[in-house]
């Protein structure tokens, strides 16, 4: 088993996802911590948004797809949650989901749940919203 690390996000006090300085240096997010990170910042990715004006050439369409899918009140709930569920366990380092809830509220987007990593257990509850 390979530790995984990134630079440690929080929200800041304006709702928006930042890099945790301490005493001038990164706080890092390990393991289960990181995949779980990865995988919300897999969600928040937009669809089309990781083109980087064509930078990035086949990732057009590997984001979620919020306009497509979650915002479009003619897709059931059962089409949404099963978008939800894919971008999270297309995240490396995720073997399944262990609990799983959500509901949506205009543009956001409230997840409760569990997920199981390579390195165990981790509290996967998040409120995406979005502009």
């Amino acid at each position: 088993m390979t530790t995984r690390l990134s630079p440690r996000l929080t929200k800041n006090s304006y709702g928006d996802y930042d890099l945790v300085l301490e005493n001038g240096k990164f706080k890092w997010a390990e393991d289960g911590t990181q995949v779980a990170q990865h995988g919300l910042e897999r969600l928040l990715i937009f669809k089309n948004e990781q083109s980087l004006g064509d930078k990035l050439t086949d990732k057009e369409s590997t984001g979620t797809y919020w306009y497509e899918k979650i915002f479009d009140a003619s897709k059931s709930k059962a089409e949404k949650e099963l978008h939800i569920k894919s971008r999270i366990m297309g995240t490396p380092g995720v073997e399944r989901i262990l609990e799983f809830d959500w509901t949506q509220s205009g543009h956001t987007v409230t997840i409760t749940g569990r997920i199981q990593t390579e390195f165990g257990e981790v509290n996967l509850s998040q409120e995406i919203e979005t502009l």
